[in-house]
């Protein structure tokens, strides 16, 4: 059969609604044909000037989703048979509508449903369809069309028969009040998706990339987290009871009101996270590094400090302190570090208390409200102003000690400062101190930190 003897050329219009539908462009498209054409093959084609060889033929009806027979048919004819209902005519033209035209008739036909009454299904059915076919079609699909957000929020995964979407890019997608048991969602990219309410028990996360997503009010009892990236998501008021988060990344993770009653929180690292009115009650934290965690308001009770592998199960040193747990559990295993930690908060007190006494007694009035005591040589100076401690050297780069008007102190001391400032007292208070004799004497007697 000639084409051109039979009427209008129906591929140039064909050829074009194929490459715009799948977004290609001319040179991509005839890679696709085997075997492959030019691209300036496909311009004759688009332009009327040449028509395909039959041999393109299967291969092109292919790519319209066509039957060989109703492909056929509409390069004779120029349409396919005349639907027999409206409904068919509407999905006919539904066929040949792009990506974005079919979002739009999914959303309408979402509002249609909810004026007709429907409530409780919000997903985008078209979402869900490719959600079906898998990894692959899918992150494909999401590759190709970045400016969509999926919507698949308020479906049961396991009624679904999605159970298994490990690998899924389900990035900034909508799954707010999702369900299902045992969900696998290992390696899944979740950054800054929604999950707020999903009902996911024993669902598996591990090496989940979940930067901040959202599962606040989320069910999650006996979750398995197992070095997910959580920085920054918000598990507010979730609850995590026996949720395993071994090796997890919860650095500025909200987890306020969040029950963490039995978590296994071993080897996690914890930065700047907000625990306040959390429940942390019989959780594993060995291991578990803990820095400028917010915890007022959190119940802390029974936290275990064992290993607790299958292998190596040891009755751990029990804490009521998460901040604490940590610490407690390296001392009581190492006495040295224990005698050692006690000298310091010895020593960090006493040269408080020496600096103190020295600044007030004798110290300099300075402006605003402040005190200044510089000691001979300026071998040390105090200062003291509104509540602030600040105590330096001039051989130091850094403070030596300080405490802030609410009470937290930051130590540098070295070896000889304690005894030094201890010293000065002792000088400050002799009658005699002022004169020059004196002073050379007492120059002589305080020892530098380098000798201590």
């Amino acid at each position: 059969m000639d084409s051109q003897s039979k009427g209008k050329n129906q591929f140039p219009r064909l050829i074009k609604e194929i490459r715009n539908r799948r977004k290609l462009t001319q040179t991509a498209f005839a890679k696709l044909l085997s075997p492959p054409i030019t691209q300036q093959t496909v311009a004759q084609w688009e332009r009327d000037e040449n028509v395909p060889g039959r041999k393109y033929w299967s291969q092109i009806a292919a790519l319209t989703e066509m039957e060989l027979g109703e492909f056929y048919e509409y390069i004779e004819k120029g349409s396919l048979s005349k639907p027999s209902s409206p409904l068919e005519e509407m999905l006919d033209k539904i066929k040949s509508l792009d990506p974005k035209e079919l979002e739009v008739i999914t959303q309408a036909t979402a509002e249609r449903w909810v004026s007709l009454g429907e409530v409780g299904y919000t997903a985008n059915k078209q979402h869900l369809a490719l959600l079906k076919r898998g990894a692959d079609v899918w992150n494909r699909w999401r590759e190709e069309n970045r400016a969509i957000k999926p919507v698949l929020s308020g479906i049961d995964l396991s009624l679904e028969g999605c159970i298994d979407l490990s690998d899924y890019n389900l990035e900034k997608a909508d799954l707010q009040g999702v369900s299902g048991n045992e969900i696998k969602f290992s390696r899944a990219k979740l950054n800054w998706a929604d999950l707020s309410g999903a009902v996911l028990r024993s669902a598996n996360f591990e090496n989940a990339t979940m930067i901040g997503t959202k599962l606040l009010n989320a069910e999650l009892t006996e979750a398995h987290f197992h070095s997910a990236h959580l920085q920054g998501a918000d598990l507010s008021q979730a609850n995590l009871e026996r949720a395993t988060l071994i090796a997890t990344h919860l650095m500025q993770t909200n987890l306020s009101g969040a029950n963490l009653t039995q978590a296994d929180l071993r080897w996690s690292v914890i930065t700047e996270a907000n625990l306040e009115g959390a429940i942390l009650k019989n959780c594993l934290v060995y291991g578990t590094a803990v820095w400028k965690v917010r915890l007022d308001g959190a119940e802390q009770s029974e936290l275990d400090t064992s290993l607790r592998t299958a292998t190596q199960i040891e009755e751990g040193i029990f804490s009521n302190s998460l901040r604490f747990a940590q610490t407690i559990d390296s001392i009581s295993d190492d006495p040295q570090a224990y005698e050692e930690l006690k000298q310091r908060f010895k020593d960090e007190e006493q040269a408080i208390k020496y600096a103190q006494y020295l600044v007030e007694n004798y110290g300099q009035e300075q402006p605003n409200d402040s005190r200044l005591y510089t000691a001979p040589e300026e071998r040390y100076r105090i200062i003291s102003s509104l509540g602030d401690l600040v105590v330096t050297a001039p051989d130091s780069h850094r403070s030596l000690i300080s405490r802030d008007r609410n009470g937290k102190i930051r130590s540098n001391l070295r070896p000889g400062d304690v005894d030094n400032l201890q010293a000065l007292i002792e000088f400050e208070g002799k009658p005699e101190a002022s004169s020059q004799t004196t002073l050379n004497k007492r120059k002589s007697t305080l020892r530098t930190a380098s000798k201590g």
